[in-house]
């Protein structure tokens, strides 16, 4: 909620909301157990990446103009 909060949106004619920035969110697991057969301690280990890109619309469908229509391009 806390990275949510601090992301970019802007308005355009496609979306109120229309993301302007990208956003990560990793999610590390990692298990750890006595193997007592082994005698030894064991680790399994993952990582989810989670990522939602910038919004790429048609600047033409936006009808963006000025520093709107420069960030539109550029995440496009």
């Amino acid at each position: 909620m806390k990275g949510n909060e601090t992301r970019s949106t802007g308005v355009t004619d496609l979306n109120e909301h229309s993301s302007r920035s990208h956003a990560l969110f990793v999610v590390k697991i990692e298990s750890k157990w006595y193997d007592a057969e082994t005698k030894q301690n064991k680790i399994k280990a993952g990582k989810l990446n989670l990522v939602d890109l910038a919004g790429s619309e048609c600047i033409n469908k936006t009808n963006a103009v000025g520093e709107r229509k420069e960030e539109g391009i550029k995440i496009n």
